[in-house]
């Protein structure tokens, strides 16, 4: 299941460890990413980089959101198991043999 997938259908079914797992995100990490007051805040600074001509301000928000939290929980595959970066906790290898 992807992570599409499990966003559509979070509403109608109760999470599942296994599947955020399956979708390639650290199901341990994942209640700790906050979306919550870092929009405006997000707003005001690209627009601050955006009026000086800054280089690095061509990331739209929700690519930098992305890349700042959840490339680090995303799980690094490995033969048996599937490791988070961040907590190192295992999990049971999505892939199918």
């Amino acid at each position: 299941m992807s992570l599409l997938n499990w966003l559509k259908n979070k509403n109608t079914s109760e999470k599942n460890d296994q599947l955020i797992a399956d979708a390639g995100l650290c199901p341990n990490c994942w209640g700790q990413q906050s979306y919550d007051g870092k929009f405006v805040r997000a707003v005001k600074d690209k627009q601050i980089d955006i009026n000086n001509h800054d280089s690095t301000a061509t990331r739209a928000f929700i690519q930098d959101f992305v890349k700042t939290h959840l490339e680090p929980i995303t799980l690094q595959n490995n033969d048996v198991f599937d490791q988070c970066p961040t907590c190192k906790v295992k999990y049971a290898s999505s892939k199918k043999i």
